[in-house]
């Protein structure tokens, strides 16, 4: 368990490096990908403990992570995305539960309509927080860049999700 832990630590951090060093200088249109997002995504989605106590547990501890590493790297105040991506991952966890599943618990097709949906979620909750409490940095356009980061993100995200599916849940 702690192996599992460290590990999500570590890849966090690896991604938010990844992130702010090496997306920031091959970014089309400017658009860098936001992979602690992507792979916050990717363990909610993924989270599925028997008790729903522990989910509990794991989804704050994820949010506060990447919330936590999400806010270190940006010019945000510590905390709105700690608050943010917790409200998103409970939120997933309960639209997760009231989704039908035939055979396959994690199909392809909730994984990448839900990540739509939270994304433009918390881009929108975002701005809207950075709107009334830092406008200086309030830039939210809904346009064809936003649509196109959204592409973006969501390649990241769907090769996350083939991934961990191959690695994790195919290998069992």
């Amino acid at each position: 368990m702690w192996k599992k832990i460290l590990a999500i630590i570590f890849l966090f951090f690896i991604f938010a490096f990844l992130q702010i060093s090496f997306f920031a200088y091959f970014s089309p249109f400017g658009m860098v990908p936001n992979l602690v997002f992507v792979f916050f995504f990717v363990l909610v989605f993924f989270s599925n403990k028997p008790k729903p106590v522990t989910n509990d547990f794991f989804i704050v501890f994820l949010a506060f992570l990447a919330g936590l590493v999400l806010d270190i790297f940006s010019y945000r105040k510590l905390g709105i995305s700690i608050a943010l991506l917790a409200l998103i991952g409970f939120s997933m966890r309960k639209t997760q539960s009231s989704l039908k599943v035939s055979g396959d618990n994690h199909p392809i097709s909730y994984f990448w309509t839900l990540f739509l949906v939270y994304f433009v979620i918390y881009e929108a909750l975002m701005d809207v927080y950075l709107y009334f409490f830092e406008p200086a940095y309030s830039v939210f356009n809904f346009n064809w860049l936003f649509i196109a980061n959204l592409a973006y993100n969501l390649l990241f995200a769907l090769l996350g999700f083939l991934v961990y599916k191959k690695l994790f849940i195919n290998a069992k």
